[in-house]
């Protein structure tokens, strides 16, 4: 068993493939895990806590789209930053 680490912003972008406001948006609608303060101007994510859920999109998007890994949550948060202009 390996031991959980906290990954920054770089690694997590690559990791989702969702860019920073989209994973911001995605985090305040409960939709994302939050980042963890790891100092005062530092914050990072579990990569177990990253894993879990981008393992559960897939086996839900798989599910009811036909489609592993098709993105709903970023285009919800882009449907919601709008409909608040």
């Amino acid at each position: 068993m390996q031991a959980d680490r906290f990954v920054r912003e770089p690694e997590r972008r690559k990791i989702t493939g969702l860019a920073k406001t989209t994973w911001w948006r995605l985090e305040q609608l409960g939709r994302a895990p939050k980042a963890y303060q790891l100092g005062r101007n530092a914050k990072g994510w579990k990569l177990s806590e990253l894993m879990d859920w981008l393992n559960s999109r897939t086996h839900a998007g798989s599910q009811t789209e036909g489609r592993a890994g098709t993105n709903t949550d970023s285009a919800h948060a882009s449907k919601t930053e709008e409909a608040h202009r």
